[in-house]
């Protein structure tokens, strides 16, 4: 969904990664912000999943919207790049939709980043075709399902923070991005700590309190 907002907004949108408050259908919900930040509409991955989703997604082309600024503190991508070594990001469910600012604005950059990106079953995976640009421009991605036992699925089964620990990556020098639910943030940050990564260079798109409920 993309949403028209004043220069005001664009200009608080800094980093990829942050997301809006949004009011409709009487409640308000929190969406992420898909587009990385400069001019144009701010786009955001809304799916049926509640009172808000449903209530904008109803919402006829040209309607307005009730929208707060942007917030969060969103991904360091500019540090990151500026202070070199490997870049990962790391996803699980919808929570990759709030990469994909991320993942542009490093290809932009002409760096790459390597991914990993866990869903439930096969067919949960937003931005698959996303998925498939990112690789064709040097990322390497690896998905995993956790819990699809049908056919039809020849990739990895389990979780993003076994899959990392499995593949055993030097992050002696690496910057990690995450965005997930709050078990898989703790779970793969354990991961990455093992892995030799740095505390400092292991980032949410959310502030502590709401990372660590």
């Amino acid at each position: 969904m993309f949403i028209e907002v004043p220069d005001t907004a664009l200009a608080a949108h800094a980093r990829p990664g942050q997301y809006c408050r949004v009011h409709a259908g009487g409640r308000t919900g929190h969406f992420a912000i898909v587009s990385a930040p400069g001019p144009g509409p701010l786009e955001f991955y809304v799916q049926r999943d509640g009172a808000v989703s449903e209530a904008l997604l109803a919402l006829p082309m040209g309607a307005e919207v009730e929208l707060g600024l942007p917030d969060g503190p969103g991904f360091p991508v500019d540090e990151a790049l500026a202070a070199g070594g490997p870049l990962y990001v790391v996803a699980t469910g919808s929570g990759l939709a709030a990469m994909r600012g991320l993942l542009d604005t490093i290809h932009v950059a002409r760096r790459t980043a390597t991914v990993y990106a866990g869903c439930r079953q096969p067919g949960d995976f937003v931005y698959a075709p996303e998925l498939v640009r990112w690789q064709s421009a040097g990322s390497p991605i690896h998905l995993t399902v956790s819990r699809w036992q049908g056919p039809g699925w020849s990739g990895r089964r389990g979780y993003v923070q076994d899959a990392l620990v499995a593949d055993a990556p030097d992050l002696a020098h690496a910057w990690i991005f995450l965005c997930g639910v709050p078990e898989m943030l703790r779970a793969m940050r354990d991961a990455c700590l093992r892995l030799g990564a740095v505390p400092e260079r292991i980032r949410t798109n959310l502030s502590q309190a709401q990372a660590e409920p």
